[in-house]
């Protein structure tokens, strides 16, 4: 039980540590010391950004290379903003209930996106949101 649980807990810091490849050359590497892994990211070569005007939903050609994306988002006076994502259909924000798993993601972070062509996102109010593609595997 122990050994399941260590091993899904560094699973999980591989995921938010970036210990992918990047695109082009670039490796993300993990690094350790006594107390265990230390968290860096290195920049992704390959960085895209969409403005989204409110209540409009936009499509994103991923890369062909792309595995993983890296989001972050702020408005137009640096604050953090919401936005939804799908990356299988049109990103819509809920107006009721969805107990089919057809919903949107609100506010994803690190995502695998291998497979994935384009990502759909939508905003509630103007937001502009970032996406740092990688590629390769942990």
């Amino acid at each position: 039980m122990k050994r399941s649980i260590f091993t899904i807990a560094i699973c999980i810091v591989l995921v938010f540590t970036g210990y992918l490849f990047a695109t082009v050359t670039e490796k993300l590497e993990v690094a350790w010391d006594k107390k265990g892994p230390i968290h860096a990211i290195s920049q992704s070569s390959h960085i895209d950004a969409r403005v989204l005007a409110a209540d409009t939903a936009e499509s994103h050609t991923v890369p062909d290379d792309a595995d993983y994306v890296v989001f972050a988002a702020q408005d137009g006076s640096g604050d953090a903003c919401s936005f939804y994502a799908d990356f299988s259909g049109t990103a819509a924000e809920p107006a009721a209930d969805i107990t089919d798993g057809s919903g949107s993601e609100l506010n994803p972070s690190v995502r695998s996106i291998a497979g994935v062509t384009t990502i759909s996102l939508l905003a509630p109010e103007t937001c502009l949101v970032t996406m740092s593609f990688y590629q390769g595997s942990f």
